[in-house]
């Protein structure tokens, strides 16, 4: 099986993805549920090895974002490990970008 590993050069756009992500509730303009990609750090790659574990929507990450209450570090190398059994290496910086899109979406949105 092939192993993808997606690099920090690969999405420039990470930062921009936050942003965008962090600004509207989890539901796009035609109020259909945003997609895992939604959030910064998570391309297409990632966003199909996800969608084979059974989680198609960003509401799923913020759920179990919760679940680890807040716990960045718990969440990050859950995330990791769940993809990396996908054969799917995320580099620290795009951990970093999911944490930091759930952590701002729920301080925006929740707190």
């Amino acid at each position: 099986m092939v192993r993808h590993c997606i690099e920090p050069r690969r999405m420039a756009t990470s930062g921009a993805k936050v942003a965008e992500f962090i600004s509207h509730p989890l539901l796009d303009a035609s109020q259909q549920w945003l997609p895992t990609t939604a959030l910064g750090g998570l391309g297409e790659v990632a966003g199909s090895a996800l969608r084979r574990q059974g989680i198609s929507y960003a509401y799923q990450l913020v759920g179990q974002f919760l679940m680890f209450e807040f716990n960045e570090e718990r969440f990050r190398y859950w995330i990791r490990d769940l993809l990396d059994a996908q054969q799917v290496l995320l580099s620290w910086y795009h951990l970093d970008c999911i944490v930091q899109s759930l952590r701002e979406w729920c301080n925006r949105w929740l707190r």
